[in-house]
């Protein structure tokens, strides 16, 4: 059983019995957390400028 630190995933899964916590992926969910982050950041920006004026 897999007992360091586990990658995040879109489902929340944690490693255990069921799952030994190694990405075996394309990396899609990698990419898949940079444009969520990407696109909070951005919207953050927006808003810090529409209230700038």
């Amino acid at each position: 059983v897999y007992t360091g630190p586990a990658a995040p995933n879109r489902y929340g899964i944690r490693p255990g019995h069921r799952w030994d916590g190694v990405d075996r992926g394309n990396g899609f969910e990698q990419q898949w957390f940079e444009a969520r982050n990407k696109i909070k950041m951005r919207e953050g920006l927006e808003y810090a400028w529409a209230m700038d004026e």
